[in-house]
């Protein structure tokens, strides 16, 4: 400070005696006596109005040329922001808030976080990291290598910085928090899922599996060639069950032939009174769909159609592509669903798998997949309707 003002006062005064040097002939000559101090002073008006930019420019110049500052504050502070208000993590922050830093006071700089000081050597310059009113780490400027000594103004910009730092640092940790939660709530949907897809897939196995061996045991004596037929079916019912347990996602074809293999079985069960239907064209059969989420429809089917009615009874599989949406229908003649049935209170098995699908569905994709159903003239309509995506070679959504 003492060096800045005492070149300003030898500028100002070897300034103003080359003025009045050169401008007090000029206007002594020119002006009646009593009038030439009003002109010698009205003349230095414009000096002295000029001399704070004149001052600050001439502080800049020592500034850069001899305490190699190449910031003013302001800029500094905007600079510094600038530079780390991208950082997405604490390392990331640490390594960004060192770099500009060192570029700001042209001197090592070190940052720790949630640490200790350390050890502090002769010429460096120290500011804390405050968090609600606890130490968070500290922000240390090591001496300079020309041995160029801060002052105490490097001392207040050092520690505006460091408050600076501790509120991008909290930014960073709360942005950090909840891309923590939100991956963990990710994470907690998709072991839900998990469940509940090895739940669909355990409940499969009582009721379906006691009615197609009654069906088989009816069948060796009179039909063995049919019953051959029908234990290959529910082989690989199972072995699709069994197979697909690490894959949550599957093909709509693959799909498609496991609910086929299903009604075989049913088929087995119900002779004539079953007829079945399939309308997949290949390009619906290449996208992606949850696994499990065409059976629970198909049994359904089998639930509210061919089992409660005496004569023949139709189920079909229908899959195809709207608005960019994939749409998968199945169909079945019957009563269909009781007046005023709602999946949120039933409780059968069936109803259940009809729940789980519809809560997949919401979990993936939420408002824009669902899963509808119409009744009426004796046919039931029930659809699933979840965004057209392909199934990569890994069983995984692409």
């Amino acid at each position: 400070m003492l060096i800045k003002r005492g070149v300003f006062f030898a500028a100002a005064l070897a300034g103003l005696t080359l003025y009045l040097a050169a401008a007090a002939p000029l206007l002594v000559s020119r002006s009646e006596e009593w009038r030439r101090p009003w002109m010698l002073a009205l003349s230095l008006m414009p000096l002295w109005l000029a001399s704070p930019w004149l001052y600050g420019r001439l502080a800049s110049m020592i500034d850069r040329a001899w305490l190699r500052r190449v910031y003013s504050p302001v800029d500094a502070e905007r600079v510094f922001v600038q530079e780390v208000q991208a950082a997405t993590t604490e390392e990331e922050l640490r390594v960004m808030a060192e770099q500009s830093l060192t570029g700001i006071f042209q001197a090592p700089a070190e940052v720790r976080l949630d640490e200790g000081p350390g050890g502090c050597g002769d010429g460096d310059l120290m500011a804390a990291l405050e968090q609600d009113g606890r130490c968070a780490g500290f922000v240390r400027l090591h001496a300079r290598p020309d041995s160029i000594p801060f002052m105490t103004d490097d001392r207040h910009l050092l520690q505006a910085l460091a408050r600076t730092l501790g509120v991008v640092m909290e930014n960073v940790r709360f942005r950090h928090e909840r891309l923590r939660q939100a991956e963990q709530e990710r994470e907690l949907r998709w072991l839900a899922s998990r469940a509940e897809l090895k739940a669909l897939r355990a409940q499969i196995n009582p009721h379906f599996l006691f009615n197609a061996l009654n069906a088989i045991a009816g069948l060796i004596r009179h039909r063995p060639e049919l019953a051959d037929e029908t234990i290959e079916r529910l082989a690989q019912v199972f072995r699709y069950t069994l197979r697909k347990t690490d894959h949550e996602w599957v093909t709509v074809e693959e799909e498609v032939e496991f609910a086929a293999a299903y009604l075989s079985v049913e088929q087995a069960r119900f002779g004539v009174r079953l007829q079945v239907s399939f309308d997949v064209p290949p390009e619906a059969g290449m996208l992606a769909i949850p696994a499990m989420s065409i059976q629970p429809l198909v049994e359904n089917a089998i639930k509210h159609g061919v089992s409660v009615m005496e004569g023949r009874c139709e189920v079909g599989v229908r899959a195809g592509l709207l608005d960019g949406q994939l749409q998968v229908e199945v169909l079945n003649t019957g009563p269909g669903f009781p007046p005023g049935y709602s999946m949120d209170e039933a409780r059968d098995g069936y109803e259940h798998g009809l729940r789980n699908v519809a809560g997949r569905l919401k979990g993936y994709y939420g408002s824009s997949a669902g899963l509808e159903w119409e009744c009426g003239e004796g046919l039931t309509r029930v659809t699933l309707t979840m965004p057209a995506v392909v199934c990569g070679p890994q069983q995984g959504v692409r």
